[in-house]
């Protein structure tokens, strides 16, 4: 598995459309921690609402690279009772990435049929 960050392909509107549709998600559940919220996009560049996931996932090393946020230490920080304020970390205040990151990794799946599970 290969994860990119930021997305490559995206158009700039795209991109602040779902950062936007993300933020306004996590703010109507009054949302105040780390998490991912995901969304797929079509060829024609439209976004759909996937998942929100409410934990750090493994891939979040790639964000951290290209936002300079230490995601873990800022949801320990949190957890002990810190706001998003008071870590500097306003949506509208975090820079735009400067570079690209890529987390390659080894995912072992097996697959069987039902024929195979059956002595």
């Amino acid at each position: 598995v290969i994860e990119c960050a930021p997305a490559t392909g995206l158009s700039r509107e795209t991109r602040q459309n779902i950062f936007n549709d993300a933020v306004k998600l996590l703010k109507a559940n009054n949302y105040r921690n780390a998490g991912t919220v995901e969304f797929l996009v079509d060829k024609d560049g439209n976004h759909f609402f996937m998942e929100v996931n409410p934990r750090v996932q493994v891939e979040h090393t790639i964000t951290e690279e290209i936002t300079g946020v230490d995601i873990v230490q800022s949801q320990i920080m949190i957890a002990s009772g810190k706001t998003l304020a008071d870590l500097g970390l306003i949506q509208d205040e975090i820079a735009e990435p400067t570079s690209y990151a890529m987390q390659c990794r080894v995912v072992s799946l097996f697959y069987y049929s039902i024929i195979d599970m059956n002595p």
